[in-house]
């Protein structure tokens, strides 16, 4: 069980159970805000630290890796996140292959709940993006494409990024990733560098975690844009920080 509230009843039901393993995250990771962001890195960092246990001094040291180029990343990227930020789109795609789906998915949550559902946000993988679901693309319809380190897997990610360009009218479309080539680098809208680190453990394992703060940048700054607590996001309380009214049924 891994979780950042020592005071939850997930924590509490399991910290004196023999079948169980509690792993508590430093308290400073229980957000207070309605995003739950550092919560979800941490617990993610976690969760790959357990199946990397043999391996835990070289993948601590992945770790400071990672929070290097994150702070890099913010501190070189916030003016041209602000800037999308404050482009007027009514829906955002994230797209991401691999290990990048689930971060293209948490992603789309997290703008999906700090604008209020104002921005209408979904999530694919680029293959499967290419047949129907493309045609939820207009023109108020930013589309994010999170691009693999992995050589034969990022071939597909920038097919599509050139098929998008090519057929681009007034939507944008955003790049995210290493080394992209300059044909791409002139036409996107706007195209993020995320670096290329050499992980002792695979590669597209730790990239994910990398990418998610361009996902968590963008969904904070637009609910500012969109004059949004993204603190409290939702005031009336019909969505919580903390999910209420669910009722665990016994499993017979």
């Amino acid at each position: 069980v891994i979780t950042c509230n020592e005071n939850g009843k997930l924590a509490k039901n399991t910290v004196n159970d023999e079948k169980s393993l509690l792993l508590l995250m430093p308290p400073q990771t229980n957000d207070l805000g309605f995003a739950m962001t550092s919560s979800f890195t941490t617990m993610v960092l976690n969760a790959m630290a357990v199946f990397n246990i043999n391996n835990i001094e070289n993948f601590s040291s992945d770790v400071d890796k990672l929070s290097n180029s994150v702070n890099d990343f913010i501190e070189n990227n916030i003016e041209k996140v602000t800037s999308l930020a404050n482009e007027d789109f009514e829906r955002i795609v994230y797209l991401g292959s691999s290990t990048s789906k689930g971060i293209a998915r948490e992603s789309a949550l997290k703008v999906l709940e700090l604008t209020a559902g104002k921005v209408n946000a979904s999530y694919d993988t680029p293959l499967g993006f290419r047949h129907g679901p493309k045609s939820v693309v207009d023109d108020e319809t930013v589309s994010v494409i999170y691009i693999s380190n992995d050589e034969y897997t990022r071939k597909y990610d920038l097919d599509l990024a050139k098929e998008m360009l090519a057929h681009k009218k007034n939507d944008k479309v955003v790049i995210v990733g290493d080394n992209i080539e300059e044909d791409i680098l002139n036409k996107a809208d706007y195209v993020f560098n995320v670096e290329n680190i050499n992980y002792t453990v695979e590669n597209e394992v730790l990239l994910p975690l990398q990418q998610i703060i361009f996902g968590q940048m963008l969904s904070f700054l637009k609910s500012v844009n969109l004059g949004i607590t993204p603190d409290n996001p939702c005031p009336t309380g019909e969505v919580n920080r903390v999910v209420q009214g669910v009722i665990l049924h016994e499993l017979v």
